[in-house]
């Protein structure tokens, strides 16, 4: 019997091939927005990609206003309680 053997039928063939791959494929993260796998950690262990980090939804937007009157681009901070972003945050929810 071989180690490699994934099917129990004593030998290791393509089928073993395949079952192996489908562990693989279960064990790698995927991004929870995009479905983009996950080459490496998720950003800030958020569960999405760096690139839909850096591109937030209007949902996931800070919603303070900037000097010249547009929303905040910014990503919300996982702390805060109104939905501001790092730097609104100590602006607004001084404690």
């Amino acid at each position: 019997m071989s180690k490699l053997d994934r099917d129990g039928d004593g030998d290791f063939d393509t089928a073993d091939l395949h079952l192996m791959a489908d562990e693989v494929i279960s064990r790698t993260k995927a991004c929870s927005r995009c479905g983009k796998i996950l080459k490496k950690k998720s950003k800030y262990q958020t569960g999405v990609c760096v690139d839909c980090y850096r591109n937030p939804t209007n949902d996931e937007r800070c919603v303070a206003e900037t000097a010249n009157r547009e929303r905040c681009k910014r990503r919300r901070h996982e702390d805060s309680i109104g939905g501001y972003c790092g730097i609104h945050v100590r602006k607004y929810e001084a404690q």
